[in-house]
């Protein structure tokens, strides 16, 4: 295909995106921060404006009584045809992420399990039947969706032990591997259990993993942030524990013959409340987390690796990017882009804001699939038809804005040219 499209600054990235909560947040905000795309943690979508993509997450739960787990689970919506399936019309091709977080579970001082603000808290084994159910079930209703794992809690040798122990039951149960469109990840650096290995309320012990496997905390000692198996608070920020977490679940992708598949960072900022000193006596002061947010947007823009990057994106490690989040009172208000009243961008919505402006802006238009139908009789001339049939994506980061052409050729030096069909503009991104 060639492109024919203007390049426009103005246009947001399909790559940067926030979690945001009401339509003020989703219409005032997401020019400004140049946003293609938003969460709100459900299915149901707030309006946004033309070329921002609301994706919708589909929440699992385990069914349990008190502490003890049953096999069973649910789903919110509802897997029927007046629920999940009528939103699923309403959004043709759209990309659904199934589950958040579903490898945390309710605090440990929740002794009775019933703080239902813990995350979608539900086993390996449980998830990978409840996946590949979502997954059949939005299928069936519309072939051209997408559909995404969850993004877990952060990316630890815990959190990669559940994503084991679901593509094993995967493919034990059905006969073969996760059909996966992308993969989704979260990324946080926070100690999963304390320093005696007991469970914390941080990120807490991956639910159905070793919990030898858990990151420990640091008590405050400042020596022991060199320790692989243990976070400090001064790591929460820290972009070489970054920039690990993302080869990590890379690394984890190829491994298992993922790494054609795009990987999505659908949530990640600063937690840790600006009253919190790391080990070292520093606050999360505004200025140290806008610092983060230009460092890690930085890093996403340009990350790349020809061993274990997407090859359709140039080998890029991440293909999409979301922030926690535009405004929200409560966990992770450090990283708020704009004040509480909506009217203000934050120090940290300045920095997110130039960085965004800055990324680049391209266009990368690609076949995905070619084939061809022959054989379908003879026509008046006494010759035989076939149909060539082109699908053709776009891995650049904004939409085109013109029309382009894809053309057809019977030699590989394309120099004899069957023919050619022209597209309308508006062809996403990021696909």
């Amino acid at each position: 295909p060639d492109a024919t499209s203007t390049i426009l600054a103005n246009v947001p990235s399909c790559r940067y995106g926030a979690a945001a909560f009401n339509t003020t947040q989703t219409q005032q905000w997401t020019g400004p921060f140049n946003l293609g795309w938003f969460v709100n943690f459900g299915v149901s979508g707030l309006t946004c404006p033309e070329m921002v993509e609301f994706v919708p997450i589909i929440r699992i739960k385990q069914q349990k009584i008190g502490c003890t787990r049953l096999p069973g689970y649910d789903f919110s919506p509802a897997l029927t045809d007046s629920e999940l399936g009528a939103a699923i019309r309403r959004r043709p091709g759209a990309l659904w992420i199934v589950g958040n977080e579903p490898d945390r579970g309710p605090n440990p001082d929740d002794t009775e399990c019933t703080d239902y603000r813990s995350q979608d808290d539900t086993a390996p084994e449980v998830y990978a039947r409840a996946y590949a159910e979502a997954y059949g079930f939005i299928k069936r209703i519309d072939p051209t969706a997408q559909v995404a794992t969850a993004g877990l809690v952060q990316v630890t040798p815990g959190r990669l032990q559940y994503w084991e122990i679901v593509w094993l039951t995967y493919r034990a149960l059905y006969g073969s591997d996760m059909p996966v469109d992308a993969w989704s990840m979260h990324l946080y650096a926070m100690p999963e259990a304390q320093s005696d290995g007991q469970p914390n309320s941080t990120a807490n012990i991956a639910i159905g993993t070793d919990p030898a496997l858990a990151i420990r905390e640091s008590n405050g000692i400042p020596e022991r942030c060199p320790d692989p198996n243990v976070y400090c608070y001064a790591e929460h920020d820290d972009m070489t524990e970054f920039a690990r977490q993302v080869i990590l679940m890379r690394q984890w992708m190829k491994n298992h013959g993922q790494q054609d598949k795009p990987l999505l960072l659908t949530e990640y900022s600063i937690l840790y409340p600006h009253f919190i000193q790391d080990e070292y006596g520093n606050s999360f002061t505004p200025a140290r987390v806008a610092a983060f947010a230009d460092n890690s947007l930085r890093y996403l823009d340009t990350a790349a690796d020809p061993t274990i990057g997407y090859p359709k994106d140039g080998y890029r490690l991440v293909q999409r990017w979301l922030w926690f989040s535009v405004q929200l009172k409560g966990v992770g208000y450090v990283s708020n882009l704009v004040d509480d009243a909506l009217t203000e961008m934050t120090a940290v919505g300045q920095a997110f804001a130039n960085r965004a402006a800055a990324a680049p802006r391209t266009i990368n238009l690609v076949p995905k699939r070619v084939y061809g139908t022959a054989g379908l009789g003879t026509n008046a001339s006494g010759t035989s038809d076939a149909w060539l049939t082109a699908e053709v994506r776009n891995a650049g980061s904004i939409p085109t804005t013109g029309v382009f052409t894809v053309r057809f050729y019977r030699d590989a030096a394309c120099t004899s040219l069957i023919g050619s069909a022209t597209v309308p503009a508006n062809l996403d991104g990021c696909e």
